[in-house]
Protein backbone atom coordinates (compact mmCIF):
# COMPACT_ATOMS: atom_id res chain seq x y z
CA UNK A 1 0.00 0.00 0.00
CA UNK A 2 1.23 3.45 -0.88
CA UNK A 3 1.78 5.89 2.02
CA UNK A 4 1.72 8.22 3.81
CA UNK A 5 2.53 6.31 6.97
CA UNK A 6 2.96 6.94 10.68
CA UNK A 7 6.04 5.29 12.19
CA UNK A 8 6.26 3.86 15.71
CA UNK A 9 9.45 2.78 17.53
CA UNK A 10 10.26 1.66 21.03
CA UNK A 11 13.32 3.58 22.23
CA UNK A 12 15.62 3.37 25.22
CA UNK A 13 16.79 6.63 26.76
CA UNK A 14 20.11 5.06 27.82
CA UNK A 15 20.88 3.86 24.27
CA UNK A 16 18.90 6.12 21.94
CA UNK A 17 18.89 9.36 23.88
CA UNK A 18 16.10 11.53 25.13
CA UNK A 19 14.30 13.65 22.53
CA UNK A 20 16.97 13.28 19.82
CA UNK A 21 14.21 12.18 17.51
CA UNK A 22 15.28 13.38 14.07
CA UNK A 23 17.69 10.45 13.73
CA UNK A 24 14.72 8.04 13.88
CA UNK A 25 12.74 9.48 10.97
CA UNK A 26 11.88 6.66 8.53
CA UNK A 27 13.77 4.14 10.65
CA UNK A 28 13.69 0.64 9.10
CA UNK A 29 12.80 -0.89 12.52
CA UNK A 30 9.60 1.16 12.70
CA UNK A 31 6.12 -0.29 12.70
CA UNK A 32 4.13 1.59 10.10
CA UNK A 33 0.41 2.32 10.13
CA UNK A 34 -1.17 3.98 7.13
CA UNK A 35 -2.36 7.55 7.70
CA UNK A 36 -5.93 6.63 6.66
CA UNK A 37 -6.05 3.93 9.35
CA UNK A 38 -4.54 6.19 12.03
CA UNK A 39 -7.17 8.80 11.21
CA UNK A 40 -9.89 6.12 11.34
CA UNK A 41 -8.92 5.18 14.94
CA UNK A 42 -7.93 8.73 15.96
CA UNK A 43 -10.87 9.21 18.34
CA UNK A 44 -9.58 6.34 20.48
CA UNK A 45 -5.95 7.41 20.16
CA UNK A 46 -7.02 10.73 21.70
CA UNK A 47 -7.51 8.87 25.00
CA UNK A 48 -3.77 8.22 25.30
CA UNK A 49 -1.72 10.61 27.49
CA UNK A 50 1.26 11.68 25.39
CA UNK A 51 4.02 14.29 25.18
CA UNK A 52 4.60 16.64 22.29
CA UNK A 53 8.40 16.95 22.27
CA UNK A 54 8.38 19.81 19.77
CA UNK A 55 6.38 21.97 22.18
CA UNK A 56 7.56 20.23 25.37
CA UNK A 57 4.05 19.80 26.69
CA UNK A 58 1.71 17.04 27.80
CA UNK A 59 -1.33 16.31 25.69
CA UNK A 60 -3.66 13.52 24.62
CA UNK A 61 -3.42 11.71 21.29
CA UNK A 62 -0.89 11.76 18.50
CA UNK A 63 0.57 14.69 16.61
CA UNK A 64 -0.59 13.83 13.11
CA UNK A 65 2.18 15.87 11.47
CA UNK A 66 5.07 15.49 13.84
CA UNK A 67 6.61 13.57 16.71
CA UNK A 68 4.75 12.26 19.74
CA UNK A 69 6.08 10.40 22.78
CA UNK A 70 4.15 7.79 24.75
CA UNK A 71 5.82 7.41 28.13
CA UNK A 72 5.07 4.99 30.95
CA UNK A 73 2.11 7.10 32.11
CA UNK A 74 0.31 6.64 28.78
CA UNK A 75 1.56 3.16 27.95
CA UNK A 76 -1.21 1.24 29.75
CA UNK A 77 -3.86 3.15 27.81
CA UNK A 78 -2.04 2.80 24.49
CA UNK A 79 -1.62 -0.93 25.04
CA UNK A 80 -5.33 -1.34 25.73
CA UNK A 81 -6.31 0.76 22.70
CA UNK A 82 -3.97 -1.12 20.34
CA UNK A 83 -5.07 -4.52 21.70
CA UNK A 84 -8.76 -3.61 21.48
CA UNK A 85 -8.42 -2.65 17.82
CA UNK A 86 -6.40 -5.80 17.13
CA UNK A 87 -9.07 -7.93 18.82
CA UNK A 88 -11.87 -6.26 16.88
CA UNK A 89 -10.17 -6.41 13.49
CA UNK A 90 -8.98 -9.99 13.98
CA UNK A 91 -12.57 -11.26 13.67
CA UNK A 92 -13.09 -9.45 10.37
CA UNK A 93 -12.54 -10.72 6.84
CA UNK A 94 -9.07 -11.04 5.30
CA UNK A 95 -9.54 -7.69 3.57
CA UNK A 96 -10.81 -5.12 6.06
CA UNK A 97 -13.03 -2.55 4.34
CA UNK A 98 -13.54 0.69 6.27
CA UNK A 99 -15.25 3.98 5.49
CA UNK A 100 -12.76 6.84 5.42
CA UNK A 101 -13.25 10.57 5.43
CA UNK A 102 -15.60 12.52 3.20
CA UNK A 103 -14.01 13.83 0.02
CA UNK A 104 -15.21 16.16 -2.69
CA UNK A 105 -15.31 14.72 -6.19
CA UNK A 106 -14.61 16.08 -9.66
CA UNK A 107 -17.99 14.75 -10.80
CA UNK A 108 -20.50 17.64 -10.92
CA UNK A 109 -23.36 15.18 -10.40
CA UNK A 110 -21.95 14.33 -6.97
CA UNK A 111 -21.07 16.74 -4.21
CA UNK A 112 -18.70 14.24 -2.68
CA UNK A 113 -18.35 10.75 -1.32
CA UNK A 114 -16.73 8.80 1.47
CA UNK A 115 -13.34 7.28 0.76
CA UNK A 116 -13.35 3.47 0.74
CA UNK A 117 -10.36 2.07 2.64
CA UNK A 118 -9.01 -1.47 2.44
CA UNK A 119 -6.38 -3.09 4.64
CA UNK A 120 -4.95 -6.57 4.97
CA UNK A 121 -6.34 -7.91 8.25
CA UNK A 122 -3.30 -9.95 9.23
CA UNK A 123 -0.81 -7.14 8.57
CA UNK A 124 -2.72 -4.55 10.56
CA UNK A 125 -3.53 -6.92 13.46
CA UNK A 126 0.14 -7.97 13.67
CA UNK A 127 1.25 -4.31 13.76
CA UNK A 128 -1.31 -3.41 16.44
CA UNK A 129 -0.34 -6.42 18.59
CA UNK A 130 3.34 -5.42 18.38
CA UNK A 131 2.46 -1.86 19.40
CA UNK A 132 0.57 -3.28 22.39
CA UNK A 133 3.62 -5.38 23.34
CA UNK A 134 5.88 -2.35 23.06
CA UNK A 135 3.41 -0.35 25.17
CA UNK A 136 3.63 -3.02 27.86
CA UNK A 137 7.42 -2.88 27.75
CA UNK A 138 7.31 0.91 28.11
CA UNK A 139 4.94 0.59 31.07
CA UNK A 140 7.32 -1.85 32.79
CA UNK A 141 10.50 0.03 31.75
CA UNK A 142 10.73 2.32 34.80
CA UNK A 143 10.82 5.47 32.64
CA UNK A 144 13.80 4.28 30.62
CA UNK A 145 11.74 3.18 27.58
CA UNK A 146 9.32 5.21 25.51
CA UNK A 147 7.25 4.76 22.39
CA UNK A 148 8.10 7.24 19.66
CA UNK A 149 5.52 8.15 17.03
CA UNK A 150 6.52 10.06 13.90
CA UNK A 151 3.54 11.59 12.14
CA UNK A 152 3.56 12.48 8.48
Amino acid sequence: MVGPFHDFLILDRDVDGDWELTKFIRNPRAIQLHDDFVRYIADTLAWIPTVNPAQKCSQFGLCMNGPTIIESGGAATSGMVFNAWADLLSIGPQVIALTGGFSWTDNPALDGEYVHLQFDRNEIVLALRQLAIWSSQVRMGNGRLYLYHDGL
